[in-house]
């Protein structure tokens, strides 16, 4: 029953952003109001995590399934394809670049403006403990090679 209750969650918000779609003259994917107002919902607490996340993940978990019939689609009408197929996975190849740029540019920019100056006195102090231990480990890997070197040459003396 919990389950048949999360789905109904998920189906609720579905329906609510198809009739957003049909009723706002913006150019957003029904899927993507819908996902807004599930957030809304989620942060105002009007509805709790536990009551979408059972199907929620049931439904990222399957996603790769859902893909199969766009897959099998592509592969049927590949000769049609064949001549627009070079210029569409260049265009596919510099979008996905750009995207992943950009998105870690925004994230590494939000990174900067809430990181705080303990954050950073944190990381400081972090780095110099790792080449402290780098230093010391150094240092003695040099004392062992030269243990090392004193023994060989000591083997070699006596085997003289």
């Amino acid at each position: 029953m919990k389950l048949v209750r999360e789905v109904l969650w998920i189906i609720f918000f579905t329906f609510v952003g198809e009739l957003l779609n049909k009723l706002l003259p913006l150019p957003v994917p029904s899927g993507v109001y819908g996902l807004i107002l599930m957030l809304v919902f989620l942060m105002r607490g009007l509805i709790r995590l536990d009551e979408v996340e059972g199907a929620g993940n049931f439904l990222l978990e399957t996603m790769s399934i859902m893909f199969l019939p766009a897959s099998v689609g592509i592969m049927t009408v590949s000769k049609i394809l064949m001549p627009v197929l070079l210029p569409y996975l260049v265009i596919i190849f510099f979008s996905t670049f750009i995207v992943m740029s950009v998105t870690g540019l925004c994230a590494e920019w939000i990174l900067s403006k809430t990181e705080t100056a303990e954050d950073k006195e944190i990381l400081r102090a972090s780095i110099q403990e790792a080449e402290e231990k780098k230093e010391k480990r150094e240092e003695e890997l040099r004392e062992l090679l030269l243990q090392d070197t004193e023994n060989g040459l000591q083997d070699l003396e006596e085997g003289k």
